[in-house]
């Protein structure tokens, strides 16, 4: 098996998560320790690679995940930011298109979460539907917020006392969670 290409830290930053999309041709990830990027390559660069498109923010990001669709061009990130209460963190779900560096649609999930979050985000194989789950160990909730397109379909679904592991985005548009019931 050979090598494409790599992308290496120059100490400035720490990886975070990455996906594969559209049928393989497509690299999104989000990088970063205290001032995060998002970033989209092909697949098919060379050594070194170049970023099709980058966005950088400069607040700081927790517990961040990104998923692409298999089939679509359409990638999305979910990532924690410092809340407007001490302590406190907003979860965001951003859904991007890969022609472009702007956010497509941006969703914030009420209220705010607190104690120690478990989140992910998964895009329908042809990046129709969007689902945003986010754990949240004081209140012992997980919020589910299912998106089509850029509509919520869901608003927040509150599952008491499950820690979400895994959501499904199925290419039917149906949502399934698989999670563990009991605290950490």
């Amino acid at each position: 098996m050979d090598q494409v290409w790599e992308y290496s830290s120059d100490n400035s930053w720490l990886p975070s998560v990455v996906s594969l999309g559209s049928e393989g041709t497509q690299v999104f990830m989000e990088i970063g320790s205290f001032n995060n990027s998002r970033l989209l390559f092909s697949a098919h660069d060379q050594h070194p690679p170049t970023p099709v498109w980058q966005v950088d923010d400069s607040t700081v990001h927790y517990r961040q995940d990104v998923d692409s669709a298999a089939m679509g061009e359409v990638h999305a990130v979910l990532f924690h930011e410092p809340g407007s209460l001490p302590g406190s963190q907003r979860a965001v779900v951003q859904k991007f298109h890969s022609s472009s560096d702007s956010a497509l649609w941006e969703y914030v999930f009420t209220p705010n979460v607190s104690g120690q979050q478990s989140t992910t985000v998964r895009v329908s194989a042809s990046g129709q539907r969007v689902v945003g789950a986010v754990f949240d160990s004081a209140s012992f909730t997980t919020q589910v917020a299912v998106f089509d397109t850029d509509t919520v379909l869901d608003h927040s679904r509150q599952l008491l006392g499950v820690h979400v592991q895994v959501v499904q985005v199925l290419v039917q548009g149906q949502f399934g969670v698989e999670g563990q019931v009991g605290r950490e």
